[in-house]
């Protein structure tokens, strides 16, 4: 409900104060009862339709990989989903779409809001037991350079990808250094409806 003070501004702004003040309801955030003037990905928080997953390998060996496959799901609701991958050493990260893949330990994403039963429509593995064919749709190397030059960096997208819908996707993270290093990771998304 308004306030005394926000439905006289609102009258003043509008003729049809009862259209102002449905709308002005309808822009309402259930949970802090404010004005929503917040991102789709903080709503989509709020609404429990926000997930990640975040972890790390400590020693990801010399030229070893360590590989994640998204699938998602074949419904109306379109996954906005985006990375970033921190880098002790020289590293490669490459994201393919339409991979062929099967095996792998599965991974339960967390809801963003913790109050929310809500869980996510696409399902996560990592190390699969096979993944072929694709499309590179990014790739990225950081932390080149040559002995004590050598610096890690962070992989990330500057923009949120929409998946399409009932398709495979891997995420390959594969360690180019001489030795084992380590990785962090976090995949993050939200889930909305077209």
């Amino acid at each position: 409900m308004l306030d005394d003070y926000s439905r006289k501004n609102l009258k003043n702004l509008s003729d049809s104060s009862a259209v102002t003040e449905a709308i002005f309801e309808a822009a309402q955030d259930t949970t802090t009862g404010s004005l929503s003037i917040i991102d789709i990905a903080h709503t989509l928080i709020h609404n429990g339709r926000h997930f990640v997953i975040q972890d790390y390998k400590l020693s990801l060996g010399n030229g070893a990989s360590y590989e994640f496959v998204f699938t998602t799901p074949d419904t109306l609701r379109r996954i906005h989903w985006n990375y970033e991958i921190d880098i002790e050493d020289d590293a490669s990260v490459v994201i393919k779409e339409d991979v062929t893949a099967s095996g792998g330990t599965s991974i339960t994403p967390v809801n963003n809001n913790r109050n929310s039963g809500n869980a996510s429509t696409m399902t996560v593995v990592h190390t699969p037991s096979s993944v072929s064919g694709g499309t590179v749709i990014a790739q990225q190397r950081k932390g080149l350079g040559a002995g004590i030059n050598v610096i890690g960096g962070v992989v990330r997208s500057d923009g949120e990808i929409v998946f399409k819908q009932n398709t495979k996707y891997s995420v390959k993270i594969t360690n180019n250094a001489a030795t084992a290093k380590k990785v962090n990771w976090t995949f993050f998304w939200y889930e909305n409806l077209v």
